[in-house]
């Protein structure tokens, strides 16, 4: 596996992300909290994407997210496969990982992810 360096390096602003989904910032805080998976899907904004999956592991702050986050994964990146076997075994809800994905044929790989949201 790659190493990421453990949580965004400035300040996010979760509110601009995720201003439509204001009812869903508990659920949220509480995947990054445990160390959920999460999958974080639109198909036509990778910037959101990212902003989303940056303003997920800082809504913890000042706690640090500790897991692996992909702001913008795709499925050239060099550690899909091992996620992907992750996910087909469901041994991906034992992993600590955030992804950002526009990808539609990566959702549909990933069809048993265990929490997902979808941005529009």
């Amino acid at each position: 596996l790659t190493t990421i360096p453990p949580g965004p390096s400035g300040q996010c602003q979760p509110h601009s992300a995720f201003a439509p989904l204001s009812s869903c910032l508990w659920l949220l805080w509480e995947v990054a909290l445990c160390g959920e998976p999460l999958v974080i899907f639109s198909p036509d904004y990778p910037t959101r994407v990212a902003g989303a999956v940056l303003a997920v592991t800082s809504l913890i702050s000042p706690v640090e997210y500790m897991g692996d986050y992909r702001p913008y994964f795709t499925i050239y990146d060099g550690d899909f496969e091992y996620y992907r076997n992750c996910v087909q075994s469901n041994a991906i809800s034992s992993q600590a990982a955030i992804f950002g994905v526009t990808n539609p044929m990566i959702m549909q790989l990933w069809a048993r992810f265990p929490t997902g949201l979808l941005l529009r």
